[in-house]
């Protein structure tokens, strides 16, 4: 157990020999943005924190679509099984076409520093996927509930969502890949992805 503990602390950055730190109630942890005295409030300098980290926020998100996964596979009904699969391949597919986006966009990080996240809604392009999806989702639920669609029901549905769930564990596998290939670690902040110096 102490080995497992020795380990831990050096992950952590603990050191044996360091003095104990103190903290004043003024400073700032390294995971806030903090403002140049004299900057006007408009400069942020870059935050480098565990919590800022790109593969961080992807793996929380991970795990909160797989939990969501798993609560639709659980009170579906039907062909469990196989809907998953369809949905695990589906998502993949719709995955690989975002990927390619991600993946342009960690190069431009690479070579710029840092690059802005632009919000899907202000993509025109994709206001209209979007908008076009939606309708179509809404009307296929609409046939199934009123039994226009024989043998399916809403719960049959849940399995074949439960199975894209898994484009968080893609993102997060990509993000890895991409961060091992390139040598270099990603952080975020909501509004851009950075990268150190």
């Amino acid at each position: 157990m102490t080995r497992v503990s020795e380990v831990i602390r050096g992950w952590l950055g603990w050191c044996p020999n360091a003095q104990q730190r103190t903290f004043r109630r003024d400073s700032a942890t390294d995971t806030t943005h903090i403002l140049p005295a004299g900057s006007g409030g408009d400069v942020r300098t870059l935050s480098f924190g565990w919590k800022n980290r790109y593969r961080t926020r992807a793996l929380a998100f991970a795990l909160c679509m797989t939990v969501v996964g798993i609560s639709l596979f659980a009170i579906s009904e039907g062909d469990k099984l196989g809907l998953l699969i369809k949905g695990l391949i589906g998502a993949s597919f719709l995955f690989a076409l975002d990927g390619i986006r991600y993946w342009t966009l960690f190069e431009d990080v690479r070579t710029t520093g840092r690059v802005e996240v632009i919000h899907w809604s202000r993509r025109r392009p994709i206001q209209y996927l979007v908008l076009i999806s939606s309708l179509l989702i809404i009307g296929f639920a609409i046939l199934v509930f009123f039994g226009f669609v024989p043998g399916l029901g809403l719960r049959t549905l849940d399995a074949f969502l439960a199975g894209f769930t898994v484009i968080g564990w893609l993102h997060l596998i990509m993000i890895i890949a991409w961060e091992r290939q390139s040598g270099l670690q990603l952080y975020t902040d909501g509004k851009q992805i950075y990268r150190r110096a």
